[in-house]
């Protein structure tokens, strides 16, 4: 029977394969490792880079954990402006979260 960080060590092996072959799928698979910390040590930092590589090539999913970590201040600086530009790119790719995320701090003005 394998182990399971053996199977997330060639989960991650196949990811950056295809990742660093620009695929944006695996770009944001790579980054929900990081910020789950599954069979890696959690990294914001590294969560909000490859979800940032991801983001710039229209991965939706990626664009709304761009905003979260930006809303939220994680691996990146706190920016609620960044955050609402990638929530709403998101919600223009077709992400409904994400137009439901926009929303929220268009309430309170911020």
């Amino acid at each position: 029977m394998t182990r399971p960080s053996q199977d997330y060590d060639q989960a991650m092996a196949w990811y950056l394969k295809a990742a660093n072959q620009g695929d944006a799928g695996a770009q944001n698979n790579i980054g929900d490792i990081y910020e789950k910390g599954a069979g890696v040590s959690k990294d914001d930092v590294k969560a909000a880079q490859w979800y940032l590589k991801a983001a710039n090539q229209g991965d939706a999913l990626a664009q709304n954990s761009l905003g979260l970590m930006y809303f939220e201040g994680r691996g990146v600086k706190q920016d609620k402006i960044k955050s609402q530009e990638w929530y709403s790119k998101s919600c223009d790719n077709g992400y409904q979260p994400s137009c439901d995320a926009y929303k929220i701090p268009n309430k309170d003005g911020n």
